[in-house]
């Protein structure tokens, strides 16, 4: 955590707080950092399984607020949503920006996201498809496919 935090304007981790994809030279760094610098790869899988460098990073370092709106202002500004699904997606913000990522789009279904509005109900069919890319393109921009 303290190196991360000592490190927040190096670019990966940068790029990581502001939902800008990694390339495969800021996720090669990553993976020396915390396999080489910070430990070695058995402390890292001993500790952290098989987490991926780049969403265990922003899990520590978190989203910043302004870039978790910024993934969602199309689709605002497309939908139009109401009241009640501006406070699901102002949760979802905060989820983010505390979290760095939602894990499995299924846990939009769950608490805390499920009061006072369900997903399932506030959002139609379409909405909830273009709302669950917004969700995995967060996480996938923090892990190298």
């Amino acid at each position: 955590n303290r190196y991360v935090e000592e490190h927040r304007n190096t670019l990966a981790i940068h790029k990581l707080t502001h939902n800008i994809p990694l390339s495969i030279g800021d996720y090669t760094e990553l993976e020396r950092i915390l396999t080489n610098e910070l430990g070695s790869k058995e402390d890292y899988a001993r500790e952290f399984k098989d987490t991926p460098f780049g969403l265990l990073i922003r899990k520590i370092a978190k989203m910043d607020r302004d870039a978790a709106y910024a993934a969602f202002a199309a689709f605002i500004a497309k939908e139009r949503p109401n009241a009640e699904q501006i406070h699901f997606i102002e949760q979802v913000v905060d989820y983010v920006v505390e979290n760095g990522y939602v894990n499995n789009v299924l846990d939009l279904m769950k608490a805390p996201f499920d009061r006072p509005y369900k997903f399932s109900v506030i959002f139609t069919r379409e909405e909830q498809l273009e709302f669950v890319k917004i969700i995995n393109q967060i996480k996938d921009n923090a892990v190298i496919a």
